[in-house]
């Protein structure tokens, strides 16, 4: 794993964690993402992130596992970040769902570990998935996020989470979590692009210290293939690649556009 700073940045802890990394989201075919992710650490990825939402945490574990003993790199090389499900909000089930990913990802400890959603839904105690009301309608929990985030801060504490954080939060709700928790927040997990900037989310989480970490960098081109049912009409096509500009750009600097939406991603615009 390279050491070069310039590929790294840190939280508020003094923790190291890689600029860019292995975004692992609708990866739910072994085989593929088996193939996928090994193209990845060859090409020198080592920053791979996870959810149990995914439903991949065990072949991440069982791909990095086989790096382990062939030697081709060790654990501390690897920065790992999986996410505490929705339904999991409750203290008692976070506990179960922590331990979970822990055994999936073969590893005593996690780099960074987020709360997934500021929403959360009631849990089949059977199934461990959310309940629905209604056909693709889940059945809320009201559980303050204060109650979840101190079980964060028991592993953070005990050594199990190098670093903690939440994902999809507003400024309201990242804000009045900052004011309760005794450990803050130390990384942001949001949606971030040119057609989503998030402004004030990013201004708030530079005041405080708090890292930003973007997904769907590149637009999410899969939104248009109706992943997600009765989604087409509410999430608006960004296709960033495709977009006037960075096409210019493209071509004026002989990158793809790709490259460019990283480019003026790390470059936090």
């Amino acid at each position: 794993m390279t050491t070069n700073e310039k590929f790294f940045t840190k939280f508020s802890n003094g923790v190291k964690f890689p600029l860019i990394g292995y975004g692992t989201w609708l990866s739910d075919n072994p085989e593929t993402l088996e193939k996928c992710l090994r193209v990845a650490l060859d090409a020198g990825y080592r920053y791979i992130d996870t959810a149990y939402l995914y439903k991949n945490e065990h072949v991440i574990g069982e791909v990095l596992e086989e790096y382990y003993k062939a030697g081709k790199f060790k654990r501390e090389d690897i920065f790992l970040t999986t996410k505490l499900p929705l339904q999991g909000h409750v203290p008692e089930d976070a506990e179960y769902f922590i331990q979970y990913s822990l055994k999936a990802l073969k590893t005593d400890y996690i780099d960074l570990y987020l709360i997934h959603n500021a929403c959360c839904a009631k849990m089949d105690p059977n199934t461990k998935e959310p309940i629905e009301a209604e056909p693709e309608i889940l059945e809320p929990n009201n559980v303050p996020h204060i109650d979840t985030w101190r079980v964060l801060e028991k592993y953070y504490k005990q050594g199990t989470f190098r670093a903690i954080g939440v994902s999809n939060f507003t400024v309201p709700q990242l804000e009045d979590l900052y004011n309760k928790a005794e450990v803050k927040p130390q990384n942001l997990q949001v949606e971030l692009h040119i057609f989503s900037r998030r402004r004030a989310l990013v201004e708030f989480c530079e005041k405080h210290n708090i890292t930003v970490t973007s997904y769907a960098t590149l637009g999410s081109p899969a939104r248009k293939t109706g992943f997600i049912k009765n989604f087409d009409d509410k999430w608006p096509e960004a296709d960033c690649l495709n977009h006037p500009l960075v096409q210019e750009l493209s071509q004026k600097y002989k990158k793809t556009p790709a490259q460019v939406r990283t480019c003026i991603r790390l470059s936090n615009k």
